[in-house]
């Protein structure tokens, strides 16, 4: 009985983290600017009591010289993917915690904007260099995207193919981020 009482004390103190007398701040950099210095979820209202309606994101104060903005998701742990032989063949769709138009007004409240994609492979294949390529991701607009993590906007490129450093045996691992 004593640990549902202090697990639900937790959620009340999570939900309501992020106010100050009432106050909710428009971003993370505003939360930093007023002297908050702890990494956590907080409450901001992007658009300064607009249309949207406020939100939780995670900001971390203590990684950068400026606040950073988290958008969190329902796909941030590890999965392995086996059994999927045909290009496209495996579909996973992310839920983010909030709406598409609140993202929207994020990141164009933002300096600059970031989202990692990370693959793991061992005797996998991207067919990367392929005028048809055998994995992709769509962006929010929903367009094909065939580039991976640290090679932006090179189509047909990942971090190792941007430096040289693809492993030529496919029985070695590699991560992309």
């Amino acid at each position: 009985m004593a640990t549902n009482i202090l697990q639900t004390a937790i959620v009340l103190l999570i939900i309501t983290i992020g106010f100050v007398n009432g106050q909710t701040y428009k971003n993370c950099q505003a939360y930093k600017d007023d002297g908050y210095t702890t990494n956590g979820r907080y409450t901001i209202d992007i658009d300064d009591t607009g249309s949207l309606t406020s939100f939780v994101v995670y900001c971390d104060f203590t990684s950068s010289s400026t606040a950073v903005t988290i958008l969190n998701h329902d796909s941030e742990t590890r999965a392995q993917i086996t059994g999927y032989d045909n290009a496209g063949e495996f579909i996973d769709s992310i839920a983010y915690e909030i709406s598409t138009t609140q993202i929207s007004a994020v990141i164009s409240d933002s300096a600059s904007c970031q989202q990692h994609i990370k693959y793991e492979c061992m005797h996998s294949a991207l067919g990367l260099s392929d005028s048809n390529p055998y994995a992709w991701w769509v962006d929010r607009t929903g367009a094909q995207q065939t580039y991976w993590g640290g090679a932006t906007g090179l189509d047909g490129k990942c971090a190792c193919g941007v430096d040289n450093t693809c492993a030529s045996d496919l029985s070695t691992s590699a991560t992309l981020t």
